[in-house]
């Protein structure tokens, strides 16, 4: 029999505030399989809306996350837009994508700063 004060919270990851930028790390976060799969995640599942391709919207959308030492994307913001339709298409597929390998520093997993930039261009 268990009695309530006998019942032991589950172990969570400790949250550290320190967020570490990629220079500082020894290995930086990576998407599981490497920069190819990122690319080709990102082909699968990133839709370029109608509306832009008609009012003949492109650039670079560069966005900024997290990468936390259990490989969760966080803080998941726009740094630079272009127009909300792209910023929004960009946020939608940051969100889907599974978890990452966190970065190293002193041989430990860290919580670290990413960036991506994301290319809409019509042809």
């Amino acid at each position: 029999m268990v009695y309530d004060d006998q019942i032991v919270a589950p172990k969570t990851l400790p949250k550290t505030s320190i967020v570490f930028n990629l220079v500082e790390l020894e290995k930086r976060p990576q998407f599981p399989g490497g920069e190819a799969k990122m690319y080709q995640f990102i082909a699968k599942n990133i839709q370029y809306p109608h509306q832009a391709k008609e009012a003949s919207i492109q650039g670079k959308v560069y966005i900024q996350f997290v990468v936390e030492i259990d490989g969760e994307l966080t803080d998941i913001k726009i740094i630079r837009g272009v127009d909300s339709l792209l910023d929004t298409e960009v946020l939608k597929m940051v969100k889907l994508m599974p978890n990452w390998e966190p970065g190293i520093k002193n041989g430990k997993k860290v919580r670290a700063k990413q960036f991506l930039p994301v290319h809409f261009t019509l042809r």
